[in-house]
């Protein structure tokens, strides 16, 4: 079934020259015992063991290793996903818009939760996705 939910505790860290992207880095942390999809049930059940286990894994990062641009003016990074103890890799396309102090940050990215162990136990995806879309939106300040 599909939902939406956020993460309410991050970090991000967003380096950019859009003259040159090829210098540039993005680190975001997710805190995942901060998910929130307005139902406490669901939510209960996503840090428990089969799901996020946040006990012993709190935190998902994404931590980019190349960044490009394409023609269109949006931008590919290439990195590493950390979650629930595995490293894999990892593509977010975004974009970047504004200027001076403020900016406005939007990407994606496919998971493959059974990359991560996420969900174990649920293997039929005709309940759970095996590809999750994971969307970043963030007002960026300077």
């Amino acid at each position: 079934t599909k939902f939406n939910g956020r993460f309410q505790t991050f970090t991000a860290e967003i380096n950019l020259d859009v003259a040159d992207p090829t210098k540039g880095s993005i680190v975001g942390t997710v805190k995942l015992d901060s998910v929130n999809t307005r139902d406490h049930d669901r939510d209960s059940a996503l840090l428990d063991k089969d799901w996020f286990n946040t006990k012993q894994f709190p935190d998902a990062k994404f931590e980019s290793q190349k960044i490009g641009k394409a023609a269109d003016g949006s931008y590919t990074a290439s990195g590493q996903l950390t979650m629930k103890g595995q490293t894999k890799p990892a593509i977010m396309k975004f974009t970047l818009k504004g200027s001076g102090a403020t900016a406005q940050f939007a990407g994606s990215l496919q998971i493959n939760r059974f990359d991560f162990n996420v969900g174990e136990g649920w293997n039929d995806t005709s309940w759970v996705a095996q590809d999750v879309a994971v969307e970043v939106k963030l007002d960026l300040k300077q």
